[in-house]
């Protein structure tokens, strides 16, 4: 999935759990990821910026379900 680079902001629980979704592509705009966005799935995410890999990290910090590999770059 590619996520349009209009897209700045990922609400909470946003794609939480979304288990048949494999890869996800994020624009380089994306300014702000809420608790939970990306939690309990195990999809390879591409982030633009290490920014941007380190909010999705953030917002699942507190889980103990599966949780998505990280590609900066």
């Amino acid at each position: 999935e590619i996520i349009p680079a209009t897209v700045t902001t990922f609400g909470s629980f946003a794609f939480n759990g979304c288990v048949k979704i494999t890869e996800i592509s994020l624009g380089a705009n994306v300014t702000r990821v809420e608790q939970m966005a990306f939690d309990n799935m195990t999809a390879t995410i591409h982030c633009p910026t290490q920014a941007i890999a380190d909010m999705i990290t953030n917002s699942n910090s507190s889980s103990t379900s599966a949780q998505p590999t990280l590609i900066v770059g």
